[in-house]
């Protein structure tokens, strides 16, 4: 079980020990996972306690290189390199790599491939960090509205269809692909991702 603590730059740093203290004091096993849009990810976990918090520059890295091509396979290595480094002495887990969440555009928007959806799932659930599949981006919800600013993507906040109407469209086979890859994340070593090869838009990772 988990809380998500919102917007945690809009409140004191006290606010937040206090909520971490009474938290844990009913429940030690309650993840605490902050929402911080910034890049000093290592002062929230110092001075507010959170156990895992969103790293938006993991989904700008997945965004370029997996949706706008923008980025080549050594430039998203390098991008998850300098996040891992930059987030300071934590473990991976204490970073939350998405590709999407209700406050942007779902992925496949701005992607409108199917193939590299899965192939940027596949790799997010592939990776060492704390992975956040936003509801419905397994199921190609997607308003192809384009990137819009922060906390204005409205148009991307569509119900979740009925699971039987997922069954007779290509989306099956993207949710099968990502129980299939959360189970095997149950099953793998924890040991660091290796890079076989990342060369123009081709990426081999093994872990």
């Amino acid at each position: 079980d988990g809380l998500r603590l919102d917007a945690m730059d809009n409140a004191p740093a006290s606010f937040w020990r206090d909520v971490r203290a009474l938290v844990k004091s009913k429940r030690r096993d309650v993840v605490l996972l902050g929402e911080v849009v910034h890049d000093a990810l290592w002062n929230v976990a110092e001075s507010r306690g959170v156990d895992v918090v969103t790293d938006f520059r993991i989904r700008d890295a997945f965004v370029a290189f997996f949706a706008h091509r923008t980025m080549d396979a050594p430039a998203f290595v390098d991008a998850l390199r300098f996040a891992k480094h930059r987030t300071g002495p934590f473990p991976a887990s204490y970073r939350l790599g998405f590709l999407d969440n209700h406050d942007t555009a779902r992925f496949l928007s701005l992607a409108r491939n199917e193939a590299r959806l899965r192939a940027a799932i596949a790799t997010l659930l592939f990776l060492e960090e704390t992975a956040w599949i936003t509801y419905g981006t397994e199921a190609h919800l997607a308003a192809f509205t384009g990137e819009r600013v922060l906390d204005a993507s409205w148009p991307e906040r569509k119900a979740m269809p009925d699971p039987s109407t997922i069954a007779s469209t290509t989306a099956n086979e993207t949710v099968e692909i990502v129980r299939a890859l959360c189970a095997a994340r149950r099953r793998v070593s924890p040991a660091g991702v290796r890079v076989l090869e990342a060369r123009g838009a081709r990426l081999v990772l093994a872990r």
